[in-house]
């Protein structure tokens, strides 16, 4: 029996359709694009271990700095001037081509760095309870300093002694003379930016760049200069996924590599690492600078 062709069926139908066409689109641009294209994605390195032999020269130091970039991939590398990172990948054990998490959203990922497993290791969920990098510094009495503005962070608990939150849209001078004051003082400094993840899901390329500038003005270069000038500090530095500036295989992200350094003093041959790294080997990186 034939259900009369109302406007309302007619409607239903039409969008049915458009989802399926959508659907169908989506996949085979993700399964060509090379945006959508990513061969691997990063492995479980549990209980804060190296994850790479090529960070053996790491060497525990008075303190350290963590810089996490959100939206900050490979190929955002080539819209950006920022001389100072260049100063720091020549300073550092680094790559541009680290892997990221198999779900490329920012909560997995930054899980990841903070704990070193991934979100296959969290079941249907991708976000689950885990000891982070956090939890290791305040077992061994290491003071900690956390700037976010990401209310994500919350989902994996809150260092004892965070001490400022940025809100959603940093560019503020204000707490970046806090950043610096803090690194000054305590042991492990956790540092989170989100404005050039906020430029890319506004589709804009200006804005990603103006963030990108202010950070490497305000941010990057006073941080690295007190690396230099303070002698002992450690940096570990990257992203928790790249942004795409458009609307793409069903994402605004970019399921390709991203950015990762590593530096302490102790590194006498700085240089690109060829071996496979992925963001989440940062955990184990920290808690050996550390000395945990």
């Amino acid at each position: 029996m034939w259900l009369p062709l109302t406007p309302t069926l007619l409607c239903l139908v039409a969008l049915g359709v458009s989802a399926i066409i959508v659907t169908i689109y989506y996949g085979i641009e993700q399964a060509t694009s090379p945006a959508c294209l990513r061969g691997n994605h990063s492995k479980s390195y549990a209980n804060f271990t190296l994850g790479s032999d090529a960070f053996l020269p790491i060497t525990p130091v008075d303190r350290v700095v963590f810089i996490g970039i959100d939206g900050f991939g490979e190929r955002n590398l080539n819209i950006v001037d920022m001389p100072t990172l260049d100063a720091m990948f020549n300073a550092s054990l680094y790559t541009k081509k680290a892997l990221i998490d198999r779900r490329n959203w920012s909560g997995p990922s930054w899980q990841g760095v903070l704990t070193g497993y991934t979100s296959d290791d969290c079941g249907g969920a991708g976000i689950c309870s885990r000891k982070t990098i956090w939890d290791v510094a305040q077992e061994h009495s290491k003071t900690v300093a956390m700037f976010s503005n990401w209310e994500g962070f919350e989902e994996f608990g809150d260092p004892a002694s965070r001490v400022a939150s940025m809100g959603m849209y940093g560019l503020n001078i204000t707490w970046v003379n806090e950043i610096i004051d803090a690194a000054q003082t305590y042991d492990f400094t956790f540092i989170h930016v989100v404005d050039l993840d906020i430029g890319g899901h506004h589709h804009s390329v200006t804005e990603y760049q103006d963030a990108a500038a202010f950070y490497e003005t305000n941010l990057l270069r006073p941080i690295w200069d007190f690396v230099v000038e303070a002698g002992n500090v450690g940096v570990v530095l990257t992203a928790d996924h790249g942004q795409l500036l458009r609307f793409e295989c069903g994402s605004d992200h970019d399921m390709g590599p991203v950015p990762f350094l590593a530096y302490t003093p102790g590194i006498t041959s700085p240089g690109e690492i060829t071996s496979e790294v992925s963001n989440n080997m940062a955990a184990g990186i920290l808690a050996r600078m550390l000395g945990t």
